[in-house]
């Protein structure tokens, strides 16, 4: 019974730390879908080739042309930090911290525009990571994220539709 305990604690605490780094990445991802979204949509443009490295200004994030090619393989050589509001970092295996903040990766994927509507979608693959107490403890979230603008005014510099009428 006693072996089984120790065998049965040591489950639950491979799961917590698995939640967390799985917490850990939606934040990151659901950080990249909104900033995608701000500015009416203005952040979400076609990518630019992207030189790798790692990245904490949040002033700097860009969606970059190509795709990472193996999001589980670690570590990530491009990508952006997310510092949530009361993440420890710096000290793993302390109790609370994680090995290291999140981070995210944004790709463009294409574009379609809707002459009848005028509406413009841009596609992007999201990759998220995040990290519990240890760098052994890690989880990765994929998606793929829309973001459509409406245009429906001549005045358009960028797109319009016809609406019909006089």
């Amino acid at each position: 019974m006693l072996r089984s305990f120790g065998f049965l604690q040591a489950v639950a605490g491979n799961t917590r730390e698995k939640q967390r780094a799985m917490h850990a990445a939606q934040s990151a991802q659901s950080y990249a879908e909104w900033w995608l979204t701000q500015s009416h949509g203005q952040n979400a443009t076609s990518g630019r080739t992207c030189a790798g490295g790692l990245d904490s200004n949040l002033a700097n994030i860009a969606i970059c042309d190509a795709v990472l090619q193996n999001p589980t393989a670690l570590p990530w050589r491009s990508g952006f930090y997310y510092f949530p509001p009361g993440l420890s970092t710096g000290n793993p295996g302390a109790p609370g911290n994680y090995a290291s903040a999140p981070l995210f990766y944004i790709a463009y994927l294409g574009t379609t525009y809707n002459s009848s509507i005028g509406i413009q979608t841009n596609s992007y693959r999201l990759d998220a990571l995040g990290y519990a107490g240890t760098t052994s403890s890690t989880a990765v979230t994929e998606s793929t994220y829309n973001v459509s603008t409406a245009y429906t005014s001549q005045n358009s510099l960028q797109k319009f539709v016809d609406l019909g009428g006089p």
